[in-house]
């Protein structure tokens, strides 16, 4: 009812439907348990409990993958991060200005010593943040997808033996566990429940195929398709395939304010979006 034609004539299923399946919805079929739930400390004073994923189809995916993000946030991973790589870039710059005078003082000795000791604890703090997002996402995944988890991260992030996000086939580096990482780990997690051109497919899904069924409220199509619209950076395009053209546009790009907007108007009835552009005219309103 939410569709004007099978999707697949166009190019294949999208990844995610307009309704959302069971799985993604977090709503549980008739006498299912309660979902095992895992303990995160955010803080001293703050423990949060978070599902243990176990399976779902790409919305619910996606679902884990934000609920990881969500975690990194409270914990402030990246924050912290940038924090510490800027003093480890002031600290080696005062080492080396130092270490370069002809002639240092006791105290400018001692600086120099205390330095070293505390840049070694900074780089260590630098290893240390990464390791602790891949360690979070670990706990949200059932122990059954403990063998698919590691061998994603040894791909990704130990192994100089990779696909870069653009395609091309990198052999000289190993990227470690670092957040860069982290996020190829998202894709290819992803493409576990998802096509690689899932972002394209998803593009074309909601141009062309979604449309307002009789049941749904206006306010409940705005907030699907604009919910639609925030899962689309998520995906995996065609882009991230190996040998990709260099020219080839990277597709898992949300739509912009006002493609959005053209496309729910493209998705109600043809005497809604007749009407609205029979008001609106080839202007702007004034605010």
């Amino acid at each position: 009812m939410c569709e004007r034609h099978d999707p697949s004539r166009m190019g294949g299923d999208p990844p995610i439907r307009f309704v959302p399946s069971l799985s993604a919805s977090g709503k549980k079929e008739e006498g299912e348990t309660e979902d095992n739930q895992v303990k995160i400390t955010i803080s001293a004073d703050v423990q949060k409990y978070y599902p243990i994923f176990k399976e779902g189809d790409t919305e619910a995916v996606i679902n884990l993958i934000r609920t990881h993000q969500g975690i990194m946030s409270d914990k402030k991973l990246k924050e912290r991060y940038a924090i510490v790589e800027g003093l480890v870039v002031e600290i080696k710059a005062r080492i080396t200005r130092l270490t370069r005078l002809a002639h240092r003082t006791d105290d400018e000795k001692q600086q120099v010593r205390e330095d070293q000791v505390a840049l070694k604890e900074y780089k260590a703090q630098l290893k240390q943040l990464p390791e602790e997002a891949f360690d979070f996402f670990e706990k949200l995944l059932d122990q059954s997808l403990g063998p698919t988890r590691r061998e994603i991260v040894k791909t990704e992030s130990k192994t100089a033996n990779y696909v870069n996000l653009l395609g091309q086939h990198v052999t000289l580096a190993i990227r470690g566990k670092v957040f860069a990482a982290l996020e190829a780990c998202y894709y290819k997690i992803a493409l576990l429940v998802a096509t690689q051109d899932a972002a394209e497919r998803m593009k074309r899904y909601m141009t062309t195929i979604v449309k307002k069924a009789e049941d749904v409220k206006i306010v409940q199509l705005f907030s699907r398709m604009n919910q639609l619209n925030e899962m689309i950076e998520f995906l995996p395009c065609l882009k991230h395939m190996e040998d990709s053209p260099a020219n080839l546009p990277t597709m898992n790009n949300p739509f912009s304010e006002l493609d959005i907007c053209a496309n729910i108007l493209s998705s109600l009835p043809v005497k809604m979006t007749v009407a609205y552009y029979a008001a609106q005219g080839q202007h702007f309103r004034k605010s």
